[in-house]
């Protein structure tokens, strides 16, 4: 992350709900008492947290604009349903599929006639400032990331959190529907250069129900 966060004052939370999980992390209930020892090169103990918020990629433009009053899409019943917690498995039954739920996407692939895609493409960015707004050298540590949530037919979850570090993490590539559950497409996106250095990892995430390839 970049420096320009340091030392900074409290910020207003910008406008997107993974700031929350900034706001309710122990740094912020008591950071002296929950500080998480961390060994230095030179010897001794610092306290210090490291926090990463990732959230679904396949719902992160959908669930933003089905919580989005002025959308067209609010209304429509797949949006109320997702609001009720009960439309996720209906959807689901789609973006398995690598399709975008269309009453609300409009179009599938990755560009602007799927409005889910956009919009989880302004969030990323969203994402990045949330987490460079919370950064505090050598207190509480933050990167910017998601989780990939591919779920291909007939081979349970291939899940993985993608995790950067520095200030060059590269524009949204879309999520593991726009990339048809395929992980080769992952690495691909992962590989393109930045305009400058950003150290990137991936690691498994729920692999108890990743089945079988």
């Amino acid at each position: 992350m970049s420096g320009a966060a340091a030392g900074a004052a409290r910020r207003p939370l910008l406008d997107m709900a993974p700031a929350v999980a900034y706001v309710t992390s122990p740094r912020l209930r008591n950071m002296e008492e929950c500080g998480v020892p961390v060994t230095e090169a030179k010897g001794g103990d610092v306290k210090q947290l490291a926090l990463r918020v990732t959230d679904h990629d396949s719902w992160l433009g959908t669930v933003h604009i089905c919580t989005d009053a002025d959308d067209p899409a609010h209304d429509t019943p797949t949006c109320r349903d997702i609001r009720a917690s009960q439309g996720f498995w209906s959807v689901r039954r789609d973006t398995v599929r690598g399709v975008a739920p269309p009453e609300i996407c409009g179009e599938s692939g990755a560009g602007p006639r799927n409005r889910c895609y956009e919009r989880a493409r302004h969030l990323w960015r969203e994402v990045q400032k949330n987490a460079d707004a919370f950064y505090e050298p050598g207190r509480f540590t933050t990167f910017p990331g998601y989780e990939w949530s591919a779920n291909p037919n007939g081979r349970g979850h291939l899940h993985r959190n993608v995790i950067f570090r520095g200030d060059a993490v590269p524009e949204w590539g879309g999520s593991a529907v726009e990339m048809q559950h395929r992980p080769e497409r992952l690495w691909e996106w992962l590989e393109r250069p930045t305009r400058s250095a950003a150290s990137r990892t991936t690691c498994p995430s729920a692999s108890r129900a990743s089945g079988r390839g």
